[in-house]
């Protein structure tokens, strides 16, 4: 339960308040603590090597076969968000700070739109025209990856 713990007296408190409130209570704690016996009479049932340890568990826990691409993955996506934040940087070294917060958001929103046009691999001038006709058409084209 993610709420916090009732002191004693609160729960007195509530019980000449709302009995109801109680029953509900002790039946919603009953079924979970029957749910988490349940849970664990299962992984007693199905543990196999509970009794070894961890380092004798068969598998290649260490270095999946998948582990290779999802590293390249992350590390081009890094180099992406730097080089996005690399132009927020050059931008505040060139002129200071924005003038208002609104120029601020506007320079962030055109920066997102820009980015992911290169990223999607469109042609830079046509995504810039449909942002001036129809920005929410463009907006939506660029959320599902589609291209225009």
């Amino acid at each position: 339960m993610s709420d916090p713990r009732p002191t004693r007296e609160q729960l007195i408190a509530l019980a000449k308040r709302d009995p109801e409130a109680i029953a509900d209570l002790v039946l919603a704690l009953w079924s979970r603590v029957e749910a988490l016996e349940a849970k664990v009479a299962e992984l007693q049932r199905n543990s196999r090597t509970s009794s070894k340890p961890p380092s004798s568990d068969k598998g290649n826990f260490a270095n999946p076969p998948w582990a290779k691409d999802m590293i390249e993955l992350l590390l081009e996506a890094k180099v992406l968000a730097e080089r996005d934040l690399r132009m927020m940087k050059v931008r505040e070294k060139i002129s200071g700070t924005f003038r208002s917060e609104a120029h601020g958001k506007a320079f962030c929103e055109l920066r997102g739109i820009i980015s992911s046009v290169r990223k999607q691999g469109r042609a830079m001038l046509a995504s810039l025209k449909d942002l001036i006709l129809s920005p929410a058409k463009l907006g939506e084209s660029l959320a599902s990856a589609k291209r225009t």
